[in-house]
C-alpha cells in the first residue's frame, strides 16, 4: 500500500514538473520564424468571419435601371405603377415589365387668354407722340380699361378715354411707356386697338406692343409687334385713324391652354392648334434593389459557424518547439510530446500569444538579470494581443517581459516546492507506518 501511495505521489511531482519544462518550451507565433534552434510543429490558418446585411434602395427601378449603388435585385419586392397620362409627343421604350397604350384622337388648344397690354418706347414727331383717342375693343365693342401712363401730359386718361377724336390735348413723350389693364381675360383673337393721333410732319411714327396674361413685361410675354406709321395728318382738327388687330406674326413665346379632346375636327388658326394624334400611355412593374454590407465578428476565427467566412482575410499561426541539442544526440522529432500539437489550439485561444524573435533584444534589470538567465536562456519574449491586434511597445513591453520571466521562474519554483513537500510527506508517513508496525 506504501508502495503505491509513494508511486503516484512521485508520478504527480515528475508528470506535472515534466509538463511546466514543455510548456516553457513551446514557441506560440502568427509569423513564421526562421530559427535553427526552432523545430516547427503545427500550423493553422483562422478566417475572418461576418453576416451579410441587406440595405434597400428608397426607390423601385424597372429592371436595369437601378443606380450603381444598390447593384442586386430583390425579386420579391416590387410595385406596379399607375398608368401615366395620354400623351402625343412621349417617346417610349419598350421593356418586359412595361404595359404601353396606344389610341388616335382628335384634339386642339388655344392660346391663354390676355389681360394686359403694354405700349412702350414711343417715338413721334420732335419730342413727342401725341393721342387724341385709344380705343380697346373686344369683339368689336369698345370696353373699359385702367392706364399707367410714365410721361405722359396731365388728365392724359382722360382725353384719350372722352370719346373726342378731334382734339390735340393728350400726349406722351418719346421713350414713355403706357400700361393698360383690360379689368378681364380675353383671348387675343378678340381684341382690337383703335388709336387716333395727329402728325403733321413727314416723320415716321412708332412704339412696341405686348400682350400677356400676367401684369409683368418680360420673356414670358407671348404676342409682341412693332407698330410703325408714316401717315401725315392733313388736317389738325382731323387727326389719323389706325386700327390694330393681332395676327400670326405676333406670336413669339405662345402659352396654350389645355388640350380639348372632340369628335369632329376645327381649323387651326394663328391662336388655335388643331392635330388628329396617336397618344400612349404606360405603365411598368419596379422593383426594389439592395447592397450587401459585411458586419464582421472580432478575431480570426477556424470555424465561422452561423456566419461567412472571408476567404480574402485571414491569418495563419505557428506553433514552434525550442529544440536543446543534447551531448552526442543530433535534433530530431522523437522527443515532442504528441499533446503539443492538441494543445496549439488551446494556447491560440488565449488572450496572448508569445512570439520568439532573436532579433528583439530587451535591456535586463540588474534584479531580474540571473532569473532571465535561468528562464529564457538568452531568449526574448513579445506578448501579442490576438483578438485587438495589440502590439505592446517601449516600457509595456519591458513590464511584459519582465512578468514572462518572473512567472517562468515562480513556474519552477513551485515545482521544486511541490517536490520537495511531497518528499517530507512520504518520510513522515513511512516513520508513521514503521511505529505502528513495531
Amino acid at each position: 500500500m506504501k508502495f503505491i501511495i509513494l508511486t503516484l505521489l512521485l508520478n504527480l511531482v515528475f508528470v506535472s514538473t515534466a509538463k511546466a519544462e514543455e510548456r516553457e518550451s513551446l514557441i506560440y507565433s502568427y509569423e513564421e520564424l526562421n530559427d535553427n534552434n526552432l523545430l516547427l510543429i503545427n500550423s493553422e490558418r483562422r478566417f475572418r468571419c461576418y453576416m451579410e446585411n441587406k440595405v434597400y434602395s428608397n426607390d423601385y427601378f424597372l429592371k436595369g435601371t437601378n443606380i450603381e449603388a444598390f447593384p442586386y435585385l430583390e425579386e420579391g419586392d416590387s410595385i406596379v405603377t399607375d398608368f401615366s397620362s395620354w400623351d402625343h409627343e412621349v417617346v417610349l421604350w419598350e421593356h418586359e415589365d412595361r404595359v404601353i397604350e396606344e389610341r388616335v384622337v382628335n384634339k386642339y388648344r388655344e392660346l391663354r387668354p390676355v389681360r394686359y397690354i403694354f405700349l412702350e418706347d414711343f417715338k413721334g414727331a420732335f419730342t413727342t407722340f401725341r393721342f387724341s383717342e385709344l380705343r380697346v375693343l373686344v369683339d368689336n365693342v369698345a370696353i373699359n380699361y385702367q392706364i399707367d401712363c410714365f410721361g405722359c401730359s396731365v388728365n392724359f386718361r382722360h382725353y384719350i378715354t372722352n370719346g373726342i377724336i378731334n382734339e390735340n390735348n393728350a400726349f406722351i413723350n418719346n421713350g414713355g411707356r403706357l400700361s393698360i389693364d383690360l379689368g378681364d381675360y380675353y383671348g387675343i383673337n378678340q381684341i382690337k386697338i383703335e388709336l387716333y393721333f395727329y402728325d403733321p410732319v413727314p416723320n415716321s411714327n412708332k412704339f412696341k406692343i405686348y400682350m400677356n396674361e400676367g401684369n409683368k413685361h418680360d420673356i414670358d410675354n407671348y404676342a409682341y409687334h412693332e407698330f410703325v406709321s408714316f401717315v401725315v395728318s392733313q388736317n389738325n382738327l382731323q387727326p389719323e385713324k389706325h386700327l390694330i388687330i393681332p395676327d400670326a406674326t405676333w406670336i413669339t413665346n405662345p402659352v396654350y391652354m389645355d388640350w380639348v379632346y372632340i369628335s369632329g375636327f376645327l381649323n387651326p388658326t394663328y391662336y388655335r392648334e388643331m392635330i388628329v394624334a396617336v397618344e400612349r400611355r404606360y405603365k411598368d412593374t419596379k422593383y426594389k434593389y439592395f447592397n450587401l454590407n459585411r458586419d464582421y465578428i472580432l478575431g480570426y476565427h477556424l470555424n465561422c459557424e452561423g456566419y461567412l467566412k472571408d476567404e480574402n482575410q485571414y491569418k495563419d499561426y505557428y506553433l514552434y518547439q525550442v529544440i536543446k541539442e543534447e551531448e552526442g544526440e543530433e535534433k530530431t522529432y522523437d522527443n515532442l510530446n504528441e499533446n503539443d500539437i492538441e494543445d496549439f489550439t488551446e494556447y491560440i485561444d488565449e488572450s496572448y500569444l508569445v512570439t520568439f524573435n532573436e532579433s528583439d533584444s530587451v535591456e535586463e534589470d540588474n534584479d531580474l538579470e540571473g532569473i532571465k538567465e535561468e528562464c529564457d536562456e538568452n531568449l526574448s519574449y513579445k506578448t501579442l494581443d490576438i483578438d485587438n491586434y495589440y502590439y505592446p511597445t517601449g516600457e509595456e513591453k519591458e513590464i511584459k517581459e519582465e512578468e514572462s520571466a518572473l512567472n517562468c521562474c515562480l513556474t519552477k519554483n513551485k515545482t521544486l516546492l511541490i517536490f520537495f513537500l511531497s518528499l517530507v510527506i512520504i518520510i513522515i508517513i513511512n516513520r508513521i507506518s514503521q511505529r505502528f508496525v513495531g
